[in-house]
């Protein structure tokens, strides 16, 4: 039986989703290696996959490599390349961006990770524990982002699809012209009772009124 948890980190408020089936576990962005690690139990940890790059959504990736070394971590190209820019990962600026948003004077140390151990240019599908996972690579809010779908049902959208939120393509990496040629369209072909776990905010069931606002 296939369960899906979320951890959300209390200064920036990114979501990791832990998935567990059998004796094995998946993550989706590790934004905390404490707090996923501390769900993890028992299970053994086995795939990492990155919607994106950015440093909210990769604090604890390191950690949780080190902890689990067996573990596969999956990302696009771009975004592989760019967990060793703390530019491009945004760790460098992250205290201002959070003093920005309202959370004070936080020192919020830059970081690099290795690249991933697996990698796409535009798509990868895998199965995992009876599932199949679709990888799609959607530049515009990064180079390097991804949306994640699980069996066709569940879709992990990374910083897209935010629930009361404009998608954003003016931090680094971002682009509004690919965004709008390439992630948009996609985006509005969803079809409408997708589950929608964002990588800010609660899951929700997709809306034709969310997909005609965007």
């Amino acid at each position: 039986m296939l369960t899906i948890s979320v951890h959300c980190d209390p200064l920036t408020e990114s979501n990791g989703y832990l998935l567990q089936c059998r004796d094995e576990a998946l993550i989706i962005d590790p934004n905390d290696a404490v707090g996923l690690g501390g769900m993890l139990g028992s299970t053994a940890l086995t795939t990492i996959i990155l919607t994106h790059e950015h440093c909210d959504h990769i604090a604890g990736l390191s950690e949780l490599r080190s902890r689990w070394p067996q573990a596969s971590v999956i990302a696009s190209q771009a975004c592989s390349q760019a967990l060793g820019n703390a530019g491009l990962n945004m760790s460098r600026m992250m205290s201002v961006y959070l003093a920005f948003q309202g959370k004070g004077d936080i020192d919020y140390p830059g970081f690099v990770c290795e690249g991933a151990s697996r990698t796409f240019e535009e798509r990868l599908r895998l199965e995992w524990q009876g599932h199949l996972l679709e990888c799609v690579g959607l530049p515009g809010h990064t180079g390097g982002s991804t949306a994640i779908l699980l069996d066709g049902e569940r879709l992990f959208s990374g910083d897209y699809l935010i629930p009361g939120g404009e998608t954003i393509t003016r931090l680094p990496g971002g682009s509004p012209e690919r965004y709008t040629e390439k992630t948009l369209p996609w985006l509005k072909g969803l079809n409408p009772g997708l589950h929608v776990f964002p990588g800010h905010g609660e899951p929700y069931v997709l809306r034709k009124e969310v997909l005609d606002a965007l």
